[in-house]
């Protein structure tokens, strides 16, 4: 009898983007709807096995979808026990966004971004070159 393989493809077409701010969650979370006019709100929080924790971990998270169905997760990459994308250590939020959203609109988010003050640094990641991608599918 012939063994049947079953091959799973999984969709990282999203704009992704690391901030670094040494500021809580819900003070970025404020400060980046007023950038953006969003409503960024706290939702359940991500939950996700890491490989060298033997329990899930924790990550809080924000989520906004506007009237096109583009959807913002605003999620923590650190907690007390690892980081989400452990290969981006330095970065401690990931700002997410799924669905519409053309390259000019992503431009704009991001000069967005960049005007908050408490913003010290914002980076475009392709989330198909990481390491640890696969936390990200939720």
């Amino acid at each position: 009898m012939a063994r049947k393989v079953l091959s799973v493809q999984y969709d990282y077409n999203f704009a992704l983007f690391g901030i670094i701010s040494q500021n809580k969650d819900y003070r970025l979370c404020y400060e980046i709807n007023k950038a953006l006019s969003i409503t960024l709100q706290k939702t359940h929080n991500l939950l996700v096995s890491l490989p060298k924790q033997k329990s899930n971990n924790e990550f809080p998270m924000y989520y906004f979808e506007n009237d096109t169905g583009t959807q913002f997760f605003l999620v923590n990459n650190k907690n007390e026990k690892g980081a989400l994308l452990p290969e981006q250590k330095v970065i401690d939020y990931l700002l997410i966004i799924k669905g519409p959203c053309p390259e000019d609109v992503k431009k704009q988010y991001e000069k967005g971004l960049k005007k908050i003050q408490i913003v010290l640094g914002i980076y475009e990641l392709k989330p198909e070159t990481l390491k640890s991608k696969d936390n990200l599918l939720f």
